[in-house]
């Protein structure tokens, strides 16, 4: 059994899932709240389910880019409960997880994950037309201006579509006739999407992960920016 805990987005979710099968999940806002809601989302989630800690094989998580504040308080969680409980951790690209998402609702298209970034950036990155999709693309932080640019040729000949949490996503997409916006999408992807994505990986994860897994922010917060650091975590 893995619990699995996306706090990337806007709305932070967990999840708890045996062999691809969803057994329950919560949500909650992470919005200055993650580091309250967390912890009880996790527990009330064990407890309604009938799962002791004990119970878990492994352990996901989103490891973004995202938000610095909710993937600083998921990734503490999720490596702090893998070292109490001597089980695996598995950290999850979130690009990859909305695309996986989107390519169910999307088969057989090019699809283009964009977060936002700092002022006229934002995090982009591009996989290919498959159901289970790879980066073409490595994750890039792209200019506004220059995503024209970058996506035009790849969706041809259909449009390339859309997703992410990117506020703008739609007005761009709207300009361009070979963008298309993933209307379907949720705020935040799952953490059903994140568990299942990880379970194969478990097998294969260092013992040591909860030590060396780190998140990858859309950008780094203004602290680190006034020190030019990462801090890490």
């Amino acid at each position: 059994m893995i619990l699995a805990i996306e706090s990337s987005g806007r709305v932070g979710s967990v999840a708890l899932v045996r062999e691809g099968d969803l057994l329950g999940s919560r949500e909650f806002d992470t919005r200055q709240e993650a580091c309250r809601l967390l912890p009880p989302a996790v527990a009330a989630l064990l407890r309604e389910s009938g799962t002791a800690p004990r119970d878990l094989r492994g352990l996901a998580v989103s490891r973004g880019p995202g938000s610095f504040n909710g993937l600083r308080v998921g990734l503490a969680l999720a490596k702090a409960l893998a070292h109490a409980l001597r089980i695996p951790v598995v950290g999850i690209s979130t690009p990859e997880a909305w695309a996986v998402e989107c390519a169910a609702r999307h088969p057989g298209r090019v699809i283009a994950v964009l977060q936002p970034c700092r002022r006229d950036y934002v995090h982009a990155t591009i996989f290919p037309a498959a159901s289970a999709p790879d980066s073409v693309s490595p994750p890039a932080v792209v200019a506004v201006a220059a995503l024209p640019a970058m996506l035009s040729a790849a969706g041809d000949p259909e449009p390339v579509i859309l997703t992410g949490d990117w506020s703008d996503l739609e007005a761009f997409a709207a300009r361009y006739p070979w963008a298309e916006a993933d209307a379907g999408r949720p705020e935040s992807p799952a953490a059903a999407t994140i568990a299942r994505l990880a379970e194969p990986l478990l097998a294969e994860a260092p013992e040591d992960t909860w030590f060396t897994l780190r998140p990858e922010y859309v950008s780094l917060s203004q602290a680190e920016r006034s020190h030019v650091v990462n801090l890490g975590l």
